[in-house]
């Protein structure tokens, strides 16, 4: 008998609760959750690292450049008020016998005479990229700008490194833009 008083009770809870207080379809509301704007940290352009084999005075060279934010370096204020870390791009030059030529770390205060002052606060050190071996010298695009990738602001410069390592830098308004990309 109070087995059967039991089994009533739990089978009259279950009904009770697989009926009671069910709200009619046509009542839901169905919304998505409003997006709420996280204040970010800085943002970084991207790492990346490109190497290349050239000929050059009859040797065969590999040309490694390696770009990283630099937590160390002042912030870059983008307009928006988008903040950025800034890059060191490390060039190095290896001969094919495994010696260093030539290896610098290069940041932007290296190109700052090139750059107006207010530019220069809200720009970073974008690329280097190798892109012709003319005579004695390896040239490079050099390209300080804005990080924003929906920005194409940039100061486009050359840097010649010569057969002995002396390093000449160059404002250029006349690069060839897409000889640059090609080889990135």
């Amino acid at each position: 008998m109070k087995t059967k008083k039991y089994l009533s009770v739990l089978f009259l809870a279950a009904i009770m609760a697989g009926c009671g207080n069910k709200k009619p379809d046509n009542e839901n509301i169905i919304t998505k959750r409003p997006n709420v704007a996280l204040s970010k940290g800085p943002q970084t352009v991207g790492n990346y690292s490109q190497k290349r084999e050239v000929e050059w005075l009859g040797n065969k060279y590999d040309i490694i450049v390696e770009r990283k934010a630099d937590t160390s370096l002042p912030i870059v204020k983008c307009e928006k008020n988008a903040k950025y870390y800034d890059n060191v791009i490390s060039l190095k030059i290896m001969r094919k016998d495994g010696t260093e030529f030539y290896s610098r770390s290069f940041t932007k205060s290296d190109f700052s005479q090139y750059v107006d002052d207010s530019f220069e606060k809200r720009s970073a050190l974008l690329g280097i990229v190798y892109y012709e071996t003319e005579g004695k010298n390896l040239k490079f695009a050099v390209s300080v700008g804005s990080p924003d990738q929906m920005s194409d602001e940039f100061v486009p410069l050359t840097m010649r490194i010569s057969n002995f390592g002396s390093v000449t830098i160059t404002k250029d308004e006349s690069i060839d833009v897409d000889a640059a990309e090609a080889e990135e």
